[in-house]
């Protein structure tokens, strides 16, 4: 168990940020230690389903990578003849050194990991279902990287956090791909491009999933969406004026696409249409599966 004084250092405080008179409501929203030090609160307060969602996404990828581990290291039946017994125990301990080490080799990108939640449950799965894989988390904040460090630290989990612009990043062979809540917060006229290294970077057969906020064409259904939403936050202990001050920090920093547009970039960075699925949908958050064949 991690000792109590690691727990203290990770202890996450109330989101009340935008809760001050003295925030300017000219101040644009970023991710600095302020924001690192509540972001566990404001997640859970500010997304809808947040941890339903997580394990939704660790369990796909949990499967994903068993089933890949499964059919990609299986070989011949081994015949238990009484002359091949030795051979036969030497093959076993060979396929079995082989399928350590391609488990190992099975990477997974957590890109805009934030402080590292979805990564350490994905940690703790993958543990418990045997099976081994590199996990990476990649993230520009080093406020959201020293948190996500003491934490993986503290629950003993092997993951490597990187302080990086996901778009500068040389991206190693990958089975899986995990950007939550990330492509919102990239310039538009950047986002081909970054899906584009992720779709390159995943092997045959690998994954990406994609969580967003997103918009509706329909002008009168977005506005009664983003109504919604708002309802949705006040009855988490968000005041109006949190809610609008925070809203107006977030103008132009995070800007949502519609599902449609989401998903003709995952098309335009080489995923094909047939291949792409929703996950999850509520009102204006959803989550999109797409795999590389």
């Amino acid at each position: 168990m991690p000792k109590d004084t690691s727990r203290t250092k990770i202890t996450q405080k109330k989101d009340n940020l935008f809760s001050h008179k003295k925030i300017s409501k000219k101040a644009k929203f970023c991710f600095d230690e302020r924001v690192a030090s509540v972001f566990d609160d404001m997640l859970e307060r500010s997304i809808p389903y947040y941890k339903d969602n997580l394990a939704l996404c660790v369990d796909f990828i949990t499967q994903h990578i068993a089933q890949y581990t499964t059919q990609n290291l299986a070989q011949k039946p081994l015949k238990n003849t009484s002359q091949n017994s030795l051979k036969n125990t030497s093959q076993k301990l060979s396929q079995k050194h082989l399928q350590t080490k391609n488990q190992a080799n099975a990477r997974i990108y957590d890109i805009g990991c934030s402080t590292g939640n979805t990564l350490l449950e994905l940690a703790s799965r993958l543990k418990a279902s045997a099976v081994k894989a590199k996990l990476v988390g990649i993230d520009n904040s080093s406020a959201m990287i020293e948190n996500a460090t003491l934490k993986a630290k503290a629950y003993g989990a092997d993951i490597c956090f990187v302080c990086a612009d996901c778009n500068e990043v040389k991206y190693k062979k990958a089975r899986c791909f995990i950007a939550n809540y990330t492509l919102q917060f990239i310039r538009p006229p950047k986002r081909v491009a970054f899906l584009k290294k992720i779709y390159d970077a995943l092997e045959s057969g690998g994954v990406l999933i994609l969580s967003e906020k997103m918009t509706s064409p329909n002008a009168m259904l977005d506005a009664q969406m983003i109504e919604h939403y708002h309802r949705y936050k006040a009855k988490n202990g968000y005041t109006k004026t949190e809610i609008s001050t925070k809203r107006e920090a977030l103008e132009n920093v995070l800007v949502p696409y519609s599902l449609q547009e989401n998903i003709a970039l995952l098309c335009e960075a080489g995923f094909c249409i047939n291949d792409i699925e929703v996950l999850f949908k509520w009102v204006n958050f959803g989550t999109i599966i797409a795999q590389k064949v």
